[in-house]
């Protein structure tokens, strides 16, 4: 199994604790976790790096991944972009990270498998 992750919006200082959490989990149960660069333009521009190769200081502030403000709404056919991407690098499902319009953008998703 494959699951990307993404982080929106602000950057805060829990993120990389997460971020860590969350690849602590993968890591145990066997399943590739890969972080997209930049939030959702990351995940629109398919740039991601393969986090079992990095190494993520939980006790950091803010996210290693970075983070950025996009509104998928008012890019044209961003969710198909997004799907064809995900399915094109075989990602089962999506662990979205961020405030209300990080977490709104994922609504256009909703037949992808997303954890919010």
């Amino acid at each position: 199994m494959k699951i990307g992750i993404l982080t929106g919006g602000g950057d805060v200082q829990p993120l990389n604790t997460l971020i860590a959490s969350v690849k602590k989990a993968c890591n145990r149960k066997k399943i590739n976790l890969i972080g997209f660069r930049q939030g959702w333009q990351g995940v629109l521009e398919n740039d991601f790096v393969d986090l079992k190769k990095v190494k993520i200081a939980p006790n950091i502030g803010g996210t290693i991944l970075r983070s950025s403000r996009v509104n998928l709404k008012v890019i044209k056919n961003s969710a198909q972009r997004i799907i064809d991407n995900l399915k094109k690098s075989k990602i089962d499902g999506l662990i979205v990270i961020g405030g209300e319009d990080t977490l709104s953008n994922s609504l256009l998703l909703k037949e992808f498998p997303q954890v919010l």
